[in-house]
């Protein structure tokens, strides 16, 4: 599975990945509303001036141009890659102004769209979109392509500032990383150009120094070349930075990104979780005041939601403006760090960080938030913001004795509340509107409360759910007189609730089809019973055995002798005709291995006698003198189809042979064998194989003609020859008929929407032929009450899909009730109903009305609210102490002589630029420990891997 989430999330990450030339970063394309193009400066001093120096710049126009340069006009300009730093440059390359191309008023256009869009940008974002180019790359795609494409080199974020009102022509940097162009980075590895590592230069030289290091990379494309232009525009490089910071190598082995168990579940759900989420009607039974840090008001929705965090849950919480999702992270962060943990709070947004950090600040929590998001993740606001929180000190806290007071007062409060009268469920009625409507109800029906039905949900109907209801209930009333009396409504089974005037004709012509099949079916069945001899089939159920009967004469060795058939014996297996079966096999067996020894003479010969004597003389010592031996030698050598063997072995011999003669005569002797199998019988030369079938098939014809599934008829069928082929093309034409006749039914139960059971009161195979035509007849000559009859059925769907479907069975389900139903009191029933329903909800909730006293409540509920208030101020000054107790300390005066002390004075001497991260690593857990929660925005992970601040 690892694998699978590794796969999917690198092709999420690959679409990120733009390297068309759609993307501005590599084919850069000017914009008429917005690009502000610099002319006749070396970006190495503007870099100089807006970085090192930190200067505000302030772009000219040509009207200003002309005339401030004309004196430089006759100057020599350096070559802007290889300047020499020790010559004099000229004053409008050291000055405080940018030239531009643009008259005045262009140029105010392009300034005022470029601030207010890039204001608006940081603003909703939190990220700078305003850069200055430093640079082009003039490129190709490929060696025979003729059109050029440009591509920023160097990346300045900026801002412009308002030097007058509606004037905005002063630029500064942002104090954010001065980058190179990673977009074009990866782009030029499909050429095999790798271009320098940039690193922002303290001196201004190291900028032509990198220009000169990317003139040398592409020194082996010889149209490409180093454009030393500047541009003014916005640059978008937030998909690529995601890209970058997705990619798997920049991860530790032990934790890549496909590894994280949230990602897992995100890329591979398994289904929907089984734990419960918090239940916010539980809170006061499950939460006190102790045990919650809510620094702002917090409804039972929004507690839910930081329960559900606190017990590390992973959640989305979804609403519209307004409805206090701000509100809810301010708590959730004070709940947070309350528990002692470390927050992040990230944000698409910088409104929302505003937002949440402004909360923060009211709940006296500000010290403790470290922000690294837009202007604020620089070096200076980091510094001071840590060493503020530093000195910042705790307030007193007051005592926690209101804590136990409210939990008090809640606990009674609740009591008091799930007792008293108020209104009950959805729909708001009063105990004594409900009797009201419950008596008057009743006085119309002209029963008892007791006899009424339950409405299962009456809490939770809503006054939309009461109204449906009760239309639902009158719509079935305007039906019901046209079905009446349901019991023998012969469309009661039904349950279509749709019927349009010409489906009428459709139905007949489906009944049609069904009562055809029918007819069809009980003349196959006819036809079988007379060619085969098995009982006639009455119904689909009954086919299958006459089936199997004819399949079983059919495939009868006839003709067959009707006292066998009528046998008695073979009413099971007859255990001694198949001992009888297997003599013959042993006989044939043993003739046959004998066949081999002796003639065919030999083997029909009787030779008891001469074997007796033979056996006699041969154990005579002088047997070869006796004539008789010598006599008997030569008649016995001459059975044998070979040289005969010695006296011993031929006595052997001798003995099997005439052992075989005398299974012969017992075999020829047998009277049983003619009894049990008639004409098939033999002797020993019976067939074993056949006469087992025999047997087999016998003792089924006995079983089917005793369990009565053959008839007499079958008898005298298989006691002369049979046309087997007929009473297969008979059984074949049946089978085909029940199937007809099955898909017709089928077909025409589901087009009235009625179950097979509902509509005959057993399946349809159990239906006898003659019931199922009777039935369809009458269908036939009733079709037109199936019009009313489905509007019946889309009343009572109507009904049951509203609160009032416990009634439906009282008025339209039981026939024998609705037929005696008067449908005025339809909606009666369904008022006392609903009334007896609540009332009875109230009598088990409110046990202990009669000691409400009102005086006292209210007296309750106004402490209580006052106590409500003043938890909010008392979690916040507990929180901010518990803080100020686990932060670390900072010496006193201008000497810092703590851990955190010196590590602030350590930062505050670090010269050139310092990544965030390296100064958040440099501080370890100490940072932490002053500053536990951190609010960023998606791109602040790339300013805390490679962002410099000053």
């Amino acid at each position: 599975m690892t694998a699978a989430i590794e796969r999917d999330l690198e092709g999420a990450r690959q679409k990120l990945l733009d390297l068309t030339m759609r993307n501005r970063l590599l084919n850069y394309r000017p914009s008429q509303l917005r690009s502000i193009r610099v002319t006749g400066e070396l970006p190495a001093e503007v870099y100089d001036a807006l970085v090192l120096r930190e200067k505000a710049l302030e772009f000219r126009g040509t009207t200003v141009h002309r005339k401030s340069h004309a004196a430089e006009s006759d100057a020599r300009e350096p070559d802007p890659w290889t300047p020499n730093y020790s010559m004099s440059l000229p004053a409008r390359h050291a000055g405080r102004f940018l030239q531009t191309p643009y008259d005045d008023a262009s140029l105010a256009k392009k300034l005022f769209r470029v601030y207010h869009e890039g204001r608006s940008a940081v603003e909703e974002q939190g990220y700078t979109v305003a850069h200055l180019a430093l640079g082009f790359l003039e490129w190709y795609e490929s060696d025979d392509s003729d059109q050029p494409r440009r591509a920023p080199l160097l990346l300045v974020p900026a801002e412009l500032e308002r030097v007058r009102a509606a004037e905005f022509s002063r630029v500064r940097w942002t104090s954010e990383e001065v980058f190179a162009n990673i977009s074009l980075q990866a782009k030029l590895v499909e050429f095999g150009i790798s271009l320098p590592p940039f690193e922002a230069p303290d001196e201004k030289s190291g900028i032509d120094i990198w220009f000169q290091q990317v003139a040398a990379a592409i020194a082996k494309k010889p149209r490409w070349y180093v454009v030393p232009e500047l541009v003014l525009d916005f640059f978008s490089f937030t998909k690529f930075v995601m890209f970058k910071d997705l990619d798997p190598a920049t991860w530790p082995a032990d934790r890549r990104p496909h590894d994280h168990p949230l990602l897992q579940t995100l890329f591979a759900p398994a289904g929907e979780s089984a734990e419960e989420c918090f239940d916010e009607k539980r809170i006061d039974e499950t939460l006190t005041a102790r045990d919650l840090w809510h620094v702002m008001d917090a409804d039972p929705s929004q507690i839910a939601v930081i329960e559900d965090v606190k017990a590390g849950r992973n959640l989305v919480v979804e609403g519209p403006p307004g409805t206090g999702k701000s509100q809810t992270i301010t708590n959730l962060i004070a709940e947070t760090l309350a528990a002692g943990r470390t927050v992040l709070f990230v944000s698409e947004k910088m409104a929302a960080l505003a937002v949440v950090k402004s909360r923060l600040d009211t709940a006296g929590l500000g010290p403790f938030c470290l922000e690294l998001h837009s202007r604020k993740a620089n070096k200076k606001a980091v510094l001071h913001d840590i060493e503020r929180s530093l000195r910042s000190m705790a307030g007193s806290v007051p005592g926690e004795q209101p804590l136990d007071e409210h939990e008090l007062l809640k606990r009674d409060l609740n009591r008091y509340a799930s007792e008293l009268g108020k209104p009950i469920g959805a729909m708001q009625r009063t105990p004594y509107q409900l009797f009201g409507m419950r008596q008057a109800a009743l006085a119309q029906l002209g029963q008892s409360a007791s006899e009424l039905p339950r409405i299962s949900g009456a809490a939770e109907m809503t006054d939309a759910d009461h109204l449906a209801a009760e239309q639902a209930l009158r719509e079935l009333a305007y039906v019901l007189p046209l079905v009446q009396p349901i019991a023998t409504h012969p469309w009661r089974a039904s349950r279509r609730d749709t019927m349009l005037p010409h489906e009428e004709e459709e139905l007949r012509a489906t009944l049609a089809r069904v009562r055809d099949a029918i007819h069809a079916m009980r003349d196959e069945a006819s036809s079988l019973a007379q060619i085969a001899g098995v009982r006639q089939p009455l119904r689909l159920t009954e086919l299958a055995t006459a089936l199997r009967g004819a399949e079983l004469i059919a495939g009868a060795d006839a003709p067959t002798e009707a006292t066998l058939l009528l046998s008695d014996d073979w009413n099971a297996p007859n255990a001694e005709a198949e001992e009888l079966v297997r003599s013959v096999e042993r006989f044939q067996s043993d003739r046959t291995e004998l066949a081999r020894t002796f003639s065919s003479a030999a083997l029909e010969g009787n030779h008891a006698d001469e074997l007796s004597d033979f056996t006699a003389l041969s154990s005579k010592f002088f047997r070869v003198f006796y004539r008789r031996y010598r006599s008997l030698r030569k008649q016995l050598s001459e059975l044998y189809l070979v040289e005969a063997p010695k006296p011993k072995l031929l006595c052997a011999d001798l003995t099997r042979l005439v052992e075989l003669q005398n299974a012969r005569d017992e075999l020829r002797a047998n009277p049983r064998g003619a009894m049990w199998f008639g004409a098939r019988w033999k002797r020993d030369d019976s067939d074993s194989a056949a006469l087992r079938k025999f047997a087999e098939w016998l003792v089924a014809f006995r079983r089917e003609l005793l369990a009565e599934a053959l008839t007499r008829t079958a008898v005298d069928v298989v006691n002369h020859p049979i046309d087997s082929a007929a009473i297969l093309g008979a059984t074949h034409s049946a089978r085909e008929a029940a199937s007809t006749v099955r898909a017709a039914m089928h077909d025409f139960l589901e087009y009235v929407r009625i179950e097979e059971r509902d509509a005959f009161g057993v399946a349809f195979d159990d239906v006898a032929f003659d019931v199922a035509d009777a039935q369809i007849e009458e269908w036939q000559q009733q079709t037109p009450a199936l019009f009313c009859w489905s509007q019946f059925n889309a009343a009572r769907s109507a009904v049951l899909a509203t609160v009032a479907s416990p009634l439906e069975p009282l008025i339209a389900g039981d026939a024998t009730a609705s037929d005696s139903f008067a449908v005025e009191h339809i909606l009666p029933l369904f008022r006392a109903s609903l009334a007896e329903s609540l009332l009875r909800i109230a009598f088990s909730e409110r046990t202990s009305i009669g000691q409400f006293v009102g005086d006292l409540h209210e007296k309750k509920i106004a402490r209580f609210r006052e106590l409500e208030l003043h938890l909010v101020a008392l979690n916040r000054a507990r929180l901010s102490r518990r803080l100020h107790a686990s932060r670390p300390r900072i010496g006193g005066g201008a000497t810092r002589t703590s851990e955190a002390g010196i590590l602030l004075g350590e930062m505050h001497r670090q010269r050139g630029h310092m990544p965030i991260r390296q100064l958040l690593a440099k501080a370890g857990g100490l940072v932490q420990r002053i500053k536990p929660c951190f609010l960023m925005s998606p791109l602040s992970k790339h300013a805390l891997r490679s962002h410099r601040v000053r």
